[in-house]
């Protein structure tokens, strides 16, 4: 997974008074446009890697889609930079006047609630899962340590699924929101709730 998400780049480091020439490791931005039965739904501006997973997520999180009913095809053409998506009904009156819209990867304003009844698709996790501060603070550490390419590069967001005490499953991207994204989509393409 590492060699699709890093770029090396020559710099000049300077150090002790010293100039000195390096190599230094960074993570690659990737913008993804999703079409959606044929029309530009957004943009993108992701890490290169889980990419279907990521759009099956985004749309979930959009309210696009509720589940992998939904989806008649999915295909990435990452040469190109696109994700075409065949969905098995239209998109409904909700989309029908939205703007095309480019999704940046920082962490301020770059993904807000676009149209008005985004909250009504929005849910509550109904999860009986309790976990213990201790716990999270565990977890947050073994994430941090599973993380190589954060540990590279410090330009890299982490998310995992977890039940307190083992990691299920574990995505990076450059956009938090993206990396919570393709964990969705890794559910909605496994059936879990």
């Amino acid at each position: 997974m590492n060699e699709d998400v890093l770029t090396n780049q020559p710099i000049v480091r300077y150090e002790n008074g010293e100039l000195i020439n390096k190599t230094d490791h960074y993570v690659t931005e990737f913008p993804l446009t999703i079409m959606v039965n044929g029309e530009e739904f957004a943009t993108i501006i992701c890490s290169p890697n889980h990419m279907e997973e990521l759009v099956l997520g985004f749309l979930a999180s959009e309210g696009a889609i509720l589940k992998s009913d939904d989806l008649k095809s999915v295909q990435i053409d990452d040469s190109k930079g696109f994700a075409h998506v065949e969905l098995t009904r239209p998109l409904g009156e909700r989309f029908e006047y939205s703007t095309k819209r480019m999704i940046a990867s920082c962490c301020g304003k770059s993904r807000e609630f676009y149209f008005q009844n985004d909250a009504a698709v929005a849910k509550t996790s109904m999860s009986k899962i309790v976990i213990s501060p201790k716990q999270i603070l565990n977890m947050m550490t073994r994430l941090q340590s599973a993380s190589a390419v954060f540990k590279q590069t410090g330009g890299l967001h982490n998310a995992a699924i977890s039940d307190g005490e083992a990691f299920f499953e574990h995505r990076q991207d450059i956009g938090r929101h993206n990396a919570l994204d393709k964990l969705y989509g890794y559910c909605i393409q496994r059936h879990i709730p």
